[in-house]
């Protein structure tokens, strides 16, 4: 992971070097709403990202945009049924944090309106998952695990696709909304079709 980020900045800081009219850096953060569906169950929650932003410009119209950020894509699964008198149920929270490095293009409509396409690549830093069980409303099995196993999704890289659009406010405060999909399973399967969903909203500062 520390080769592909270090050759990452190297290449961005070469082409901006190279052909970039306007650099500028910035810090950015917000909330982060995370779906997940696989074989008919399906999880969601609310986390946060945090981190800093890199543009080069090129012309008027065509920017780039690198983004190193801290993303948690808290999770959480409850389900309950009722046989014979008898009420089952189950609940599990998720709190993994990933790396997140999407390298955007920028088409920029005007001073106030962009808009943003390209890969992301997420690496899994850290997780936590704790689940509990309970019959007619008694803990029947209460479990906390940590680290990157702690949880059904193996893959630690992952690589995804955004886009969004930022508007701003003014020349250095912004606002974002931003979709990512995953092009690969989370359980590192051919055959899975766990992809991860994610929407963001992020306020933008430019320095």
């Amino acid at each position: 992971m520390r080769k592909f980020l270090i050759g990452a900045a190297a290449l961005l800081l070469n082409i901006s070097i190279g052909y970039g009219q306007d650099l500028s850096f910035g810090v950015k953060a917000g909330g982060t709403y995370s779906y997940y569906s696989a074989g008919g169950t399906s999880a969601d929650g609310f986390g946060f990202h945090v981190g800093g932003i890199f543009n080069a410009g090129f012309s008027n119209a065509f920017n780039l945009r690198a983004e190193l950020l801290v993303s948690n894509r808290a999770i959480q699964n409850d389900y309950e049924t009722t046989l014979f008198g008898v009420t089952t149920s189950y609940e599990s929270h998720s709190m993994p944090f990933y790396l997140a490095l999407p390298i955007l293009y920028n088409y920029k409509v005007n001073d106030k309106l962009s808009f943003y396409a390209g890969p992301q690549f997420s690496f899994l830093l850290s997780n936590s998952v704790r689940s509990r069980s309970y019959v007619n409303g008694n803990v029947v099995t209460d479990i906390k695990v940590s680290g990157k196993d702690a949880m059904t999704f193996k893959r630690k890289f992952e690589l995804g696709m955004a886009v969004c659009t930022e508007y701003n406010f003014s020349d250095n405060v912004g606002l974002g909304l931003r979709y990512i999909r995953g092009l690969q399973s989370l359980t590192d399967s051919e055959t899975a079709d766990d992809f991860y969903n994610g929407i963001q909203v992020s306020i933008v500062v430019k320095l």
